[in-house]
Order: C-alpha cells, then structure tokens, then sequence
C-alpha cells in the first residue's frame, strides 16, 4: 500500500516537472539591452595623435677638391715707362721744315731703326726719337768732329736715350749693311761730292723693305738741286725712286725703295 502511494506521487511529480519546462521553453524571450563598451579614461581624455613629418633629406656633402698643384712663381708684370714730353718747339724752322709732317711722310712707326744721315745740329733727333719709340733706335751720323761733340751733348740734354752718334768716315755712311729702316737726309744731298757712290752706299745700308727720303731745296741759283737730277742718282744706286706729295714751302721729298736684284747684291 505504502509502495504503491509513493510510485503514484512520484509520477504526479515527474508529470508537473515536465509540463513546468514546456511552459518556459514556450515563453517569448525579453530582449536584453546591448552594454557599450566603456572607453578607458586615458583613451577619452587624449586628444588624437598627429602626423609627424619626417626629417628633411640631407644632400651629401660634395667630395672634397684635391690639393691645387703648386704654381710657378709670377713673373713681375712689365711697366711701361712714361711717355716722354713733346719736343721742344722752335716757331721759325718747324714753319719752314714741318717735322711732323716729315716723319708721316717718312711711314716711321715703333721699333723702326732709322739713320739721320748728316744730322748736323740735330733739329729732327727728338721728332725721330718719338716717333720710333723706347724699342725703337735712332743713328745720328757726321763726318765733323765738332758736330759730333754737339750731338751727344744735344741726346744728353733732350734725354734722348734711343738715340746713337756716330762719326761717319768721309766716304762712307758708318751704317752696317742691311741694319736701317729709314735713312734720311735732309738738306744733305746737294752737299755730297760723289753722289752716286753714295746711293750705292744707302742703298747697301737698308734693310729688306727699308726707304730712303731725301729731302731738299728746290733750286734757286746755286742752292739746291733738281729733283730729276737726284732721282737719276738714285737709279744708279740701285734705288727706285719717287716724288711724293708734301706740304713744304720750300723743300720736295723724294721717296725711295731698293730694287730687289740692287737689295741682294748689297747684302753680299
């Protein structure tokens, strides 16, 4: 009896148990509200991280310059001396002998050798001097002694250091073969006793390309000589000569080359 009331609770109770889980299996759910998740203080409170540039880009230095080779020595460099002063005027004969105008006619230019055959007084020393400069030489020539002493004592006092005197020899020029540029004689031709030999002189003395100018009085009764007469001398010399264009009142020029075969022949 007993056995029996206890089998008959126990399955009341199973049958109670099992309708109580089919109930709740029935029941719709609740929704349950999502949690966010809380920021940590330290993430809420810093403001964001920003970009930070990157270091400039660094060139790399230029490999060093090898070492400059010595240098010779520098040589000084070449002063110039100071042009010399004008030559000193003389109002009444520069009138008539036109110095000037008498060293263009005669084409000088730097470093020329040029002879000033019976230079006498030595009025045309200083024109010449200038005009062929400090390279340039001068060779004052006279066959009297006394005109010689003056000429030195008239380079010295002028200053005149491209300038030479040279006592000529009464039948010859004093000039080397072949050394001059220009030979020029000035009031000098009519006053030579052999002419002719003495443009074979001249001519010998001039340098390849080198003139001869003559100039001298137009004839007035025993002074002077005819150009013609003077050109024909020159010929025989073996110089070619020519009349040329000037401004002198009283004087013409006479211009003369040396013949090619006259030049080779001169020089041996």
């Amino acid at each position: 009896m007993h056995a029996r009331s206890a089998l008959r609770w126990l399955a009341i109770a199973s049958v109670a148990t099992l309708v109580a889980c089919h109930r709740d299996a029935a029941a719709p759910q609740r929704p349950v509200a999502p949690v966010a998740p809380v920021a940590s203080s330290t993430t809420a409170s810093s403001p964001a991280p920003q970009p930070v540039a990157p270091p400039p880009a660094v060139e790399p230095a230029p490999p060093a310059a090898p070492p400059a080779a010595p240098t010779a020595a520098l040589e000084p460099p070449v002063v110039e001396p100071p042009a010399p002063p004008p030559c000193a005027k003389d109002a009444q004969r520069d009138a008539t002998q036109k110095p000037d105008h008498v060293v263009q006619l005669a084409g000088l230019s730097d470093a020329m050798t040029v002879v000033d055959l019976g230079s006498g007084s030595g009025y045309f020393l200083c024109w010449l001097s200038r005009a062929v400069g400090p390279h340039g030489h001068v060779i004052a020539t006279e066959v009297d002694k006394a005109l010689v002493r003056d000429l030195h004592k008239r380079v010295e006092r002028e200053k005149l250091s491209n300038v030479e005197v040279v006592l000529a020899p009464s039948n010859d020029i004093g000039i080397a073969a072949g050394t001059a540029d220009r030979i020029l004689l000035v009031n000098v031709w009519h006053h030579l006793p052999d002419r002719k030999h003495y443009a074979a002189r001249v001519a010998r003395a001039l340098s390849p390309g080198g003139k001869v100018v003559v100039i001298d009085f137009k004839p007035r009764g025993d002074h002077g000589i005819a150009p013609e007469r003077v050109l024909a001398e020159l010929t025989a010399g073996g110089i070619d000569g020519a009349l040329v264009t000037e401004d002198l009142p009283d004087q013409y020029v006479i211009i003369g080359t040396l013949r090619a075969r006259a030049a080779h022949a001169s020089l041996h």
